[in-house]
């Protein structure tokens, strides 16, 4: 039925959090609702810095966790120091004097304009308007999920490089995008 006991409801046998930890200053959340993947860091966390535009005025910045090798160049390319992330779990809890929360930069899964035309001029503009004509095909072998079972023969085609995104620092992906005309990947 609908009711229950109300030693079983479950405001009574939920785990509790501990007590939370203060922290002095001031947080930005970059927090999403997504799992970590390179999508939902790009656009849906990190993104959110280019509707603050001064992000010194942050003591913190929350980031979904747990921490991966390849977030560090992106933060480091937003001009964030390392020292000020703090990495989230669902076992988190701190609170701060101040903390601040923006819109979701995206909607239904796709960006909008005003927000993509924000994301380039904020990446690309510094790159070298030199077009490629190879083919670059996006390996997720080392994601060790949805990994295409034709991305062995086709990285064997000449003309065809293939890159794994996770080695590359932040600033050789922007120019790699920037410059290139055909891309190969899996989605998702």
């Amino acid at each position: 039925g609908w009711w229950c006991k109300a030693s079983n409801h479950v405001a009574f046998v939920s785990p509790r959090k501990r007590k939370p930890s203060h922290l002095k200053g001031r947080a930005l959340s970059l927090l999403t609702h997504g799992d970590n993947c390179f999508y939902h860091w790009m656009l849906e966390g990190l993104s959110r810095l280019l509707l603050i535009p001064n992000n010194h005025r942050f003591d913190y910045f929350l980031v979904s966790g747990p921490e991966k090798q390849w977030m560090r160049s992106w933060i480091e390319e937003f001009g964030i120091p390392y020292a000020k992330i703090i990495f989230c779990d669902q076992s988190t809890h701190l609170t701060f004097d101040q903390i601040v929360f923006t819109d979701r930069p995206i909607r239904e899964q796709w960006p909008n304009l005003p927000f993509l035309s924000l994301l380039r001029e904020r990446l690309i503009a510094p790159c070298e308007n030199i077009r490629s004509s190879e083919v670059i095909l996006i390996s997720r072998r080392d994601s060790g999920s949805r990994i295409g079972a034709w991305e062995s023969s086709l990285s064997s085609h000449a003309g065809v490089t293939e890159v794994h995104l996770a080695t590359i620092p932040a600033s050789d992906q922007i120019n790699l995008f920037a410059t290139g005309d055909i891309f190969i990947g899996s989605h998702g």
